[in-house]
């Protein structure tokens, strides 16, 4: 049986069986709205509860004073409906989907056959 997976962009995730292409229409989305999807994507990590940290990277002192002022300040309306959009699109009909033993899987897959 192939394996099923959920595709951001270049990133992977296993699907468990459901067949979502998540690509660049949800960042087109965010484009045509006016909202920045970094922004919105910080705010939903950090909502997480069950995630203690987040780590953030950046290119540049100025991408890093965004994501500062991004911290401190609270979604728009307009921001707040794109994060339920992307809730509702990707995230809901995705179920809990984590990335937990598949590479250990992929590993021993690959060992067993040399």
């Amino acid at each position: 049986m192939e394996e099923s997976y959920l595709s951001f962009n270049h990133f992977k995730i296993p699907s468990g069986g459901l067949s979502f292409q998540i690509n660049n229409f949800y960042f087109l989305y965010f484009k045509e709205q006016g909202v920045d999807i970094s922004k919105v994507a910080l705010h939903f990590t950090l909502e997480m509860e069950d995630i203690p940290t987040t780590l953030v990277s950046t290119a540049s002192i100025q991408n890093l004073q965004k994501n500062i002022d991004a911290v401190n300040a609270k979604l728009t309306d307009k921001e707040g409906n794109c994060l339920q959009f992307i809730r509702n699109n990707i995230f809901k009909p995705s179920g809990n989907l984590s990335w937990e033993g598949v590479e250990v899987a992929k590993y021993w897959q690959k060992m067993k056959a040399l």
